[in-house]
């Protein structure tokens, strides 16, 4: 079992089989500028990750995404290291927006990074006044829409 991820720093969703860079570059950043972990987060389903259970909804190193069939993930949490900042990776045990949610609470991050083309019918009720960062909860975890060449977006 992989180390305790310190609380704080950004999760991103790094889905499907898109590439994922222009999220990653984001994310990274925001690890940086808030000296905390950075969490890549993969959703339930994905079609290369072979999660055993006790695997999903836990971090995970590079070597447990290697073995989960997740070679570009491992090696971006490998990256991410090598450059100083903790990371990890994160299979979801289930889908949807709820799943990252509960995900972000539970590693207290401080910021979610999503693709702005994420097709999830929960996501517009995310978002308030027309702003680009929303809290979801109140002192917790902030929402970030980034589109593919790596704008930030808000709310369509």
């Amino acid at each position: 079992m992989t180390d305790r991820v310190p609380a704080g720093g950004a999760l991103v969703y790094v889905g499907e089989e898109e590439t994922f860079d222009h999220l990653l570059r984001i994310g990274r950043t925001l690890a940086r500028e808030l000296a905390s972990p950075l969490i890549l987060y993969v959703p339930a389903g994905h079609p290369s990750a072979t999660a055993s259970e006790n695997a999903a909804g836990r971090p995970l190193a590079p070597e447990e995404l290697l073995g989960m069939g997740l070679p570009a993930l491992a090696e971006a949490v490998a990256g991410a290291r090598a450059e100083g900042t903790p990371a990890w990776g994160w299979v979801a045990k289930s889908d949807g927006v709820d799943s990252l949610l509960a995900c972000a609470q539970e590693v207290r991050a401080e910021v979610a990074v999503l693709p702005a083309d994420l097709d999830d019918p929960l996501l517009p009720a995310r978002w308030s006044d027309d702003r680009l960062e929303v809290a979801l909860e109140p002192g917790s975890v902030s929402l970030v829409m980034v589109d593919r060449a790596g704008r930030l977006v808000g709310p369509s």
